[in-house]
């Protein structure tokens, strides 16, 4: 019972960390007025669709989604392996249980981390050479 409570308790913290801190980009104008400028200074005679994202860009979105979720997992982990080390009494199984947890997580979001900055300075950098070559 209190392993689904868990269970449940966790989903719960990870969608609303998700919902609450994810980040946002924000831009300083829109497509349409930077169109709508366009179109005025052309005359009328500047009709182009533009694609503000592409996939470049949607590839970011992904990568810094699943960053996000994989540090409120390393969160929920952390408070979870210290609620088990704290409330340990003593038992060292509990307690090499809890040390465990803490290493597996430390090392899984190095891992993760790591890897999203690759792959985000490679998109960078595609990115660039294909605006600038």
């Amino acid at each position: 019972m209190t392993k689904k409570i868990f269970t449940i308790s966790a989903g719960v913290i990870i969608i609303a960390g998700q919902l609450l801190f994810s980040g946002h980009t924000v831009k300083a104008q829109g497509a349409n007025s930077v169109m709508e400028n366009l179109r005025l200074v052309a005359g009328g005679n500047y009709d182009v669709n533009i694609n503000e994202n592409t996939l470049l860009d949607n590839i970011a979105t992904i990568i810094q989604v699943v960053l996000g979720l994989l540090g409120t997992i390393f969160v929920i982990l952390m408070i979870y392996a210290g609620i088990l080390w704290m409330t340990a009494g003593g038992n060292d199984t509990q307690v090499k249980k809890a040390q465990n947890i803490i290493q597996r997580a430390a090392k899984s979001t190095k891992y993760y981390s790591t890897s999203g900055y690759w792959t985000s300075y490679c998109c960078f950098s595609l990115r660039h050479y294909l605006l600038y070559s």
